[in-house]
């Protein structure tokens, strides 16, 4: 109790306040930025050791060796002003008071309280018994709390704080010596910038133009003071550095920059450029902080279209398709057109520069209007053409351009269809027979086919070892209507005889069709082969037996059946007899007839009676030997007698 009232003592005779123990203000980080009261508004506090008011609180004073206090129960204020917001940033993101209370009193019960207000909006009191000791008081605002908005820098720059101290006991003498404001933000950085799309690429008065562009997309949150493009034929990326005086690596650029004060926003250049050429180019920003590029972009300039053209479809006798394809569209949507005429006309294949001497479709009979700014890269143009005539070679060329030139795709050609169509189902069938006189046996090519509309007569022409090429190539098998034929009125087809041919030789054939001297456009191939035979010798009878039970099956009778070739063929190539295959053809028809009968119906009488009426069938119709009718009445007998006892 002594040392309290000595202490007491000491402090009433000093008239100074040394506190137990002394806050630090706050202190600021990178971020954040400590402004102090720089002036008085208005004042109603009492000062201690000072003059001004705002000199008792500012940094200087928060040892306490100045104040301003108030020691009456009603409430009072000081207004201050504070230093300006002088740093460069991005954004403001809050504000925040600090401020102290101590009191110095005599008594035992020191109820004190403090507040402070910012532009009429105040914080709660902090408060409290105080005997020698500090509070510390803090409010924060993260907008302005007249506006609701972002603080900006002259809001900040127009400050003003009041400071109320209360002595609620009349006896506290409430205090206070420090008082000041931190300010948050985000500092400033270099610009963001990105790059758009190169357009406008074009030619005009023998140049290459391109309009480049870029955007600004943030500040930095400080003034950009340059801005432009640099580009070059070659890439620079990745950049020489990102934070570099432009142009950075780069060749070409907008006189290094366009000065000014800009803000965010896209902006843009139109370069006279080199034709035919790839360019890479960035745009690029500037403030106080450094610099920024937008990322690179390429782009090519104008040059020269291509085009191929292409073969003929939809060919018929008055209409047909002209088609094309654009290799490159020189960087810009093309026009194309076509010419056509039935005599060759000037159309060089790549030539440059149309219409000239060898690129000119004024050399055709007919030239289809452009198409104009129509075509790109990798498209297919076509123009369909009606009104043509029959049977006639037409000759055509397509053409293309852009602005700055005209490019051919070289002459082909196509003939109309004549309107006679050639055959049809045009097959061959070898076979030996004997000539009526001298027994000798022929190799011959039964050749068979069906006449289609617009036809008269039928030409067919041969060759060993390819197909002829044309009407006159090879020999003349058959050309005719149907005065020398044999024609087989059940199948509505034309039959001819190819006679006198080399046993085991390939033939090619090729038919056309014929009317009035006009010929089919297309026509119809067969390959066949003429049976083997030994060359040489005499040829040996062929035995007979007198009832004809034993003889061989003679396969030939079939020969009108459509797949009597094909089974030929399959006989031929597996090396197997011909008449052997065909008896063996005919034995597993009939087993497997009878089986699949047994299946269906489960009677054995009807399986066999069957079967037994094919064996007898067969050896009449010369596919099997006529003895095969004797098992067949024995297998007939014993499915009666197995079937009744069943």
């Amino acid at each position: 109790m002594m040392i309290r009232v000595l202490l007491i003592l000491a402090i009433l005779l000093g008239g100074l306040v040394v506190p137990v123990a002394m806050p630090e203000p706050v202190q600021a980080d990178p971020d954040t930025i400590t402004l102090w009261p720089d002036g008085d508004i208005e004042t109603h506090l009492s000062t201690s050791g000072c003059v001004n008011h705002y000199d008792c609180i500012d940094a200087d004073d928060c040892n306490y060796t100045k104040y301003v206090y108030w020691d009456m129960d009603t409430e009072q204020f000081d207004k201050y002003s504070f230093q300006d917001f002088n740093a460069t940033h991005k954004k403001i993101n809050s504000i925040t008071v600090h401020w102290n209370l101590w009191s110095f009193s005599t008594g035992s019960s020191q109820y004190c309280r403090a507040k402070v207000c910012i532009d009429g909006a105040c914080s709660n009191y902090i408060s409290g018994n105080i005997l020698l000791e500090y509070l510390t008081g803090s409010v924060t605002w993260a907008t302005n709390p007249l506006t609701g908005l972002a603080w900006t820098d002259s809001e900040i720059d127009d400050l003003w704080v009041s400071l109320y101290l209360k002595d609620q006991s009349s006896s506290g003498h409430p205090q206070s010596g420090c008082l000041y404001v931190v300010v948050d933000y985000d500092p400033a950085t270099e610009p963001t910038v990105t790059t758009g799309t190169a357009d406008n690429i074009s030619y005009s008065g023998g140049q290459c133009w391109a309009d480049f562009h870029g955007n600004i997309t943030d500040t930095g949150g400080d003034n950009v003071t340059c801005r432009g493009l640099v580009w070059d034929t070659v890439s620079h990326d990745p950049l020489v550095s990102d934070n570099v005086t432009p142009p950075n690596g780069y060749s070409d650029n907008i006189t290094h920059c366009i000065a000014g004060d800009w803000g965010t926003g896209v902006f843009s250049h139109t370069a006279n450029l080199a034709c035919c050429d790839t360019y890479y180019y960035r745009p690029f920003a500037g403030n106080s902080m450094g610099w920024d590029y937008g990322e690179e972009q390429t782009f090519n300039t104008m040059c020269d279209p291509d085009i191929d053209n292409k073969a003929t479809s939809y060919i018929q006798a008055t209409t047909a398709r002209l088609n094309s394809l654009v290799i490159y569209d020189g960087e810009q949507p093309c026009d194309v057109r076509f010419c056509y005429g039935t005599s060759s006309g000037n159309c060089t294949d790549d030539a440059l520069g149309c219409p000239t001497v060898s690129c000119n479709c004024t050399s055709y009979d007919t030239t289809t209007a452009w198409v104009l700014d129509t075509y790109t890269t990798g498209q297919t143009p076509y123009v369909d053409l009606t009104g043509l005539t029959t049977g006639t070679t037409y000759y055509y060329c397509v053409q293309i351009r852009n602005d700055m030139s005209c490019r051919c795709g070289g002459e082909l050609s196509f003939t109309t269809e004549t309107g006679v169509v050639p055959p049809s189902d045009f097959q061959g069938i070898p076979y030996h027979r004997l000539t009526p006189d001298l027994e000798i046996p022929v190799c011959s090519i039964g050749l068979s086919w069906v006449k289609e509309s617009g036809s008269t007569n039928t030409l067919i022409r041969y060759k060993l070892g390819s197909y002829p090429t044309s009407l006159t190539d090879g020999i003349l098998v058959y050309f005719d209507d149907l005065t020398s034929v044999i024609h087989n009125s059940e199948s509505a087809m034309t039959l001819a005889l190819h006679e006198g041919l080399t046993p085991g030789t390939t033939y090619y054939y090729r038919v056309w069709g014929e009317s009035g001297g006009v010929y089919s456009a297309d026509n119809v191939t067969l390959i066949i082969t003429t049976l083997a035979e030994s060359e040489g010798g005499d040829a040996l009878p062929v035995p007979t037996t007198p009832t004809g039970w034993f003889s061989t099956p003679d396969e030939t009778v079939w020969s009108a059946f459509p797949l009597y070739g094909v089974f030929n063929f399959f006989a031929d190539s597996f090396e197997i007899p011909r008449p052997t295959f065909w008896y063996l053809l005919a034995i597993g028809l009939i087993v497997l007839a009878g089986a699949g009968i047994y299946r269906v119906s489960d009677k054995l009488l009807i399986a066999t009676i069957t079967v037994s009426f094919l064996l007898v069938i067969g050896s009449l119709m010369k596919l099997l030997p006529m003895w095969h009718v004797a098992p067949a009445i024995i297998l007939a007998v014993a499915g009666i007698i197995v079937g009744e006892r069943r």
